[in-house]
């Protein structure tokens, strides 16, 4: 669950309650400022990359001498990126690229070369429109996918490696993200050097980059002569500080370029493949091996699969996050209605009607430690949640197949692969 997803739960159950315990112009303006708080955070996490608000952002490195990392934005540029490139072959510098899809297109060599000199190249929208940041669905998928398509096109790989738009998120990225397999990849460093003299990003880059930092550098959008030097003096600046220049991969930790099989697992189900599969063995119990073809070839199906789903987790004892969240909600239990009751009755039997105010009090408090639990809780939860879903539908394609599903190529559940008996 991203922090989006969880500041609006939290935000929507404290505005509910706030709604029932509260009346006239108090509950005006508990509303409204529970409204504002959402409001803020929704345009921070917008604007801040590296808040991951609404997903998760690799935006430096966190352990001691992991070095730093050059990415350049918005390339290839014709006059530009060669010089870029030479002047990186020179001092012995991997950096990271993403190129707007576009112009990846374009100038296919240009990318052909970054590849060639052992440079990571990522995606950057196909556009890079000022508008990307309001697309959702379809729209934003085929924005993604086809700058996939024109970078692996270009070299033979397909990139694992995300950067948005001139760094604004939303919450339609993350479903996108996660079918297309990317990592999103933001900065540390971004000193706008579009807008600046060569000095003055080279003297901003070097007071403000430390150990573990990426930089965002643009090409394309000064003279070659300007870039080239301003890279040069970079590069020269940080040695002169003892930093050291690394990858992408290495920093994060992940790879630069997604595996065939990965990019086979996110292909889908396809009703036609698994009816055509199902027909291995005759007619006898084919719409029973059909549908537990599907299911295994869904995508929560082929990671069932993948991962060997099984329920080991729930025989080991839960983290004391989770323990002391589900406490916190069993206690606010105690703490809420009964409570209101309590204070009920001992203001009848006291004959004090001060007494009453004990109950919205304690009713409130309890919503709060709800809130508490739900928190720390929460994530324990639906990772149970999902072992369990996951595990029951491994077992119900199983059952309706008629044999274990077994994948022993890395690329379980694809239509392709699906026979009768096992999947090999």
């Amino acid at each position: 669950m991203s922090p989006f997803h969880t500041s609006t739960i939290l935000l929507a159950l404290i505005g509910l309650s706030a709604w029932l315990s509260l009346e006239g112009k108090t509950r005006l303006v508990a509303i409204g400022s529970l409204l504002g708080v959402y409001l803020i955070l929704f345009s921070l996490g917008i604007c801040i990359v590296r808040l991951g608000y609404f997903v998760r952002s690799f935006c430096r490195g966190r352990q001691p001498g992991t070095g730093v990392v050059l990415t350049f934005d918005d390339g290839p540029d014709p006059s530009g990126t060669k010089r870029l490139l030479e002047v990186l072959s020179s001092h012995g510098v991997k950096a990271g690229f993403f190129p707007i899809g576009m112009k990846a297109e374009a100038h296919p060599d240009l990318l052909r070369e970054m590849d060639q000199r052992g440079h990571v190249i990522g995606n950057h929208s196909y556009r890079h429109a000022w508008f990307t940041n309001f697309l959702m669905g379809r729209s934003l998928e085929q924005e993604i996918a086809k700058a996939q398509n024109a970078v692996e096109a270009a070299i033979g790989k397909t990139p694992a490696f995300f950067r948005p738009p001139a760094g604004l998120t939303s919450p339609h990225y993350r479903k996108v993200l996660k079918r297309h397999g990317l990592q999103m990849v933001g900065w540390d460093v971004r000193v706008f050097d579009t807008r600046k003299k060569v000095e003055n990003v080279v003297e901003e880059v070097l007071s403000r980059a430390r150990d573990g930092s990426i930089i965002l550098i643009h090409e394309g959008c000064r003279a070659p002569e300007d870039l080239t030097r301003m890279l040069d003096s970079i590069i020269k600046g940080m040695r002169a500080r003892g930093l050291t220049f690394t990858n992408l991969e290495e920093m994060t930790g992940l790879p630069a370029y997604q595996d065939a099989r990965d990019r086979g697992i996110t292909s889908g189900a396809s009703l036609a493949k698994a009816w055509r599969s199902s027909s291995q063995e005759g007619k006898k119990g084919r719409l029973r091996r059909f549908a537990g073809m599907w299911l295994a070839s869904t995508l929560p199906g082929q990671k069932a699969i993948r991962e060997k789903t099984d329920l080991t987790a729930f025989k080991e004892r839960p983290s004391t996050r989770f323990l002391t969240g589900v406490g916190l909600i069993l206690m606010s239990y105690v703490l809420g209605w009964p409570m209101v009751g309590l204070f009920s009755f001992l203001a009848a039997y006291l004959q004090n009607p001060g007494l009453l105010i004990g109950g919205p009090i304690a009713l409130g408090f309890s919503h709060l430690v709800f809130l508490a639990g739900m928190y720390l809780a929460g994530r324990g939860s639906l990772k149970y949640v999902e072992i369990f879903f996951l595990w029951s539908l491994r077992n119900l394609a199983e059952r309706l197949i008629g044999q274990d599903l077994v994948d022993t190529t890395g690329c379980a559940g694809r239509e392709s692969d699906l026979p009768a008996k096992r999947l090999h």
